[in-house]
């Protein structure tokens, strides 16, 4: 039997560090705590987790009577350098407003950012439940999987399909890009390809020159998750497919259904007989 989730939460305050663990409790996950970051690299070069909930506020070292957000900031850029699939949600203070928190998430990577004081448990529990569940990962078993594909390159991607007026959400090993909705299409043709063992010729995508300019749109809206890593390949003929290295996560049918074009649930659709297939 799968292991449950398993979290390292990284705070210095004991009294919020036990709220966060009690509201992981209350998920049925796991938790270890550490309260400065060099404990918290030992715990993550040690041991697979599948988050990190992390105060930007923390101690260099045990040893430290200073909290500094350098060292929060510091952790998180190993996090990402290390084990870029890892999600991680931040918790700060120092958060004041929706700004200031997609500032965070863009630049330093987090992959979602909760204001202290954490009195609305229920907003921080949708919070990690959801930065998780945009993994695709079902258990802790699968979040140590990823631990070695991730060095040797491959990329999981998964789309959750929560949707912000006009775009929707996919997700690259845990970093979240939305996507409107032609390009959505063409990552679903996409996936399709790639468990069917086809490539997509480019007219498959677009009369004309449309398939090509839809292949371009789709990296373009990738770059902010994939950091110069090419998912993408073709050959002479214009057939495109993913590279070898992409493995393919949970794709949420219903969310997709909601979006109301014919296109992408049929493709939505096609891809969960797929995948449950394979699953079995």
């Amino acid at each position: 039997m799968s292991e449950k989730h398993r979290l390292l939460v990284v705070e210095d305050d004991s009294a919020t560090a036990q709220d966060l663990v009690e509201m992981i409790a209350a998920l049925g996950w796991q938790s270890v705590v550490a309260d400065n970051k060099r404990d918290a690299e030992a715990h993550l070069q040690r041991e697979p987790f599948c988050m990190v909930v992390l105060d930007l506020q923390i101690k260099n070292e045990p040893d430290s009577l200073l909290r500094v957000e350098a060292a929060g900031l510091a952790l998180l850029a190993s996090i990402r350098t290390n084990e870029p699939g890892l999600p991680v949600v931040v918790v700060s203070g120092h958060v004041s407003s929706w700004e200031a928190g997609v500032g965070i998430v863009t630049k330093h990577g987090a992959t979602d950012v909760v204001r202290k004081p954490i009195d609305n448990q229920r907003l921080v529990l949708e919070t990690i439940r959801s930065a998780l569940e945009r993994t695709g990962r079902s258990s802790h078993d699968a979040c140590a999987a990823p631990r070695s594909s991730v060095q040797t390159g491959a990329l999981t991607i998964s789309i959750p399909g929560t949707r912000h007026k006009q775009r929707t959400d996919i997700v690259v090993h845990a970093r979240t890009a939305r996507l409107t909705d032609k390009p959505l299409r063409t990552l679903l043709r996409l996936i399709l390809g790639k468990l069917e063992n086809k490539p997509v010729h480019r007219l498959d995508l677009g009369e004309g020159e449309d398939g090509i300019r839809a292949i371009a749109v789709l990296r373009k809206d990738l770059e902010s998750v994939l950091d110069g890593i090419e998912i993408i390949e073709n050959d002479r003929a214009s057939n495109y497919s993913l590279v070898s290295t992409v493995q393919i996560g949970t794709c949420n049918v219903e969310a997709l259904r909601k979006i109301k074009n014919h296109l992408i649930a049929e493709l939505a659709e096609q891809i969960q007989v797929l995948t449950a297939g394979t699953s079995r």
